[in-house]
């Protein structure tokens, strides 16, 4: 296959999206050094378009602009193809995660504080990229997307795709399906109050979502329980914020259960047992991964195939990275973020018995 040919499925994949969103995005394809090497409006450092393009295969930017990463070559393959598909569904969903799903209440409170931890926490962004929702959203639209175009524009590609390659896609489901379920909105608020008690980002930056003064004080502590939910504006306010904020472990180290009325102890119990289920689904996905993760291994053993170095090196360094910032990166909270987990049903008894 040509990179014209790549081209002409990027455009077609291009303007189906901006006729179905009624949009005008735009989206080229290049090598890494024509990136590096052309001037561009919202990279305009060489040094920059360096660092950012250094472990990416596609890079979105404000202005609506996406950029799907090739490699230099004359003569591209079934695997290239695959990935030109999945860069292409997953730069332009974020292209409308800002344009239409920010319309979503609960999805836009989200998108506002992973954005602004994407400024003033980016090694958490890097190293744990996977953990941010509009970035799980994006996986998984690209990869439904991605085998809907397959399936329609190359089914005979999809039947006979490499063993190898065939079981990486399959594999990615199932990955993609943990990071669904394993997702906490509460540690979202966790990280922003974090954030702001550590002074890290003021209380009054402008780009924390309004909606969160609702439950801060203009110092950025939290307003009591009682306050919060005879708040008159309670009714406007999304329930999948409320149960998030009320679920957080920044929030509960603010309670003392013995001291709650009735209705605080409802309102309380129902956004911890919503937690609750959530963590519950998430364990029992990763438990059904490790068997899936198993087989997957094994089957890429029959067929002879041995996994990449460099995957192995990426694991390494992401385990690594990950023990660095459970101790360093008062941001991250690992450690707390694990017990407070662990804690919720523990909550809940107490809010139930007394």
């Amino acid at each position: 296959m040509t990179r014209k040919e790549l081209e002409q499925i990027k455009e077609d994949i291009l303007q189906k999206f901006n006729t179905k969103y009624k949009l005008n995005e735009q989206m080229k394809i290049m090598t890494r050094n024509e990136f590096i090497n052309t001037e561009h409006p919202q990279a305009p450092y060489k040094y920059y378009r360096i660092q950012i393009s250094k472990d990416s295969k596609a890079l979105n930017f404000l202005n609506g602009e996406s950029i799907i990463l090739i490699p230099e070559k004359t003569d591209y393959d079934t695997g290239d193809l695959l990935e030109v598909i999945i860069s292409s569904f997953h730069e332009l969903r974020h292209t409308y995660q800002i344009k239409k799903l920010s319309l979503d209440p609960f999805y836009n409170f989200l998108m506002q504080i992973e954005f602004l931890m994407k400024i003033y926490n980016q090694p958490d962004y890097i190293y744990d990229h996977d953990s941010f929702y509009h970035e799980i959203d994006a996986k998984k639209y690209s990869f439904i997307e991605t085998q809907k175009y397959f399936l329609t524009h190359f089914p005979n590609q999809f039947k006979y795709m490499e063993a190898s390659l065939y079981l990486q896609y399959k594999n990615e489901y199932y990955h993609i399906k943990e990071l669904v379920d394993k997702y906490e909105p509460h540690n979202t608020v966790d990280k922003l109050v974090y954030a702001i008690q550590k002074k890290v980002i003021s209380p009054h930056n402008t780009q924390i979502p309004p909606i969160m003064y609702n439950f801060l004080n203009e110092d950025g502590t939290y307003k009591p329980l009682a306050e919060i939910i005879n708040n008159k504006n309670l009714r406007l306010i999304d329930e999948r914020i409320l149960l998030a904020v009320l679920s957080s472990r920044t929030f509960i180290s603010t309670i003392n259960i013995n001291k709650l009325t009735p209705k605080e102890k409802m309102y309380l119990r129902t956004a911890l047992q919503k937690a609750e289920e959530q963590i519950k689904q998430g364990i029992k996905t990763s438990t059904n991964n490790k068997t899936i993760q198993k087989e997957y291994k094994k089957q890429l053993k029959i067929i002879g195939y041995k996994i990449a170095p460099q995957d192995t090196i990426k694991q390494a360094h992401k385990e690594i990275t990950k023990k660095l910032n459970s101790i360093t990166n008062t941001l991250r909270q690992e450690k707390k973020r694990e017990n407070h987990k662990k804690q919720i049903p523990i909550y809940i008894k107490k809010l139930t018995r007394s």
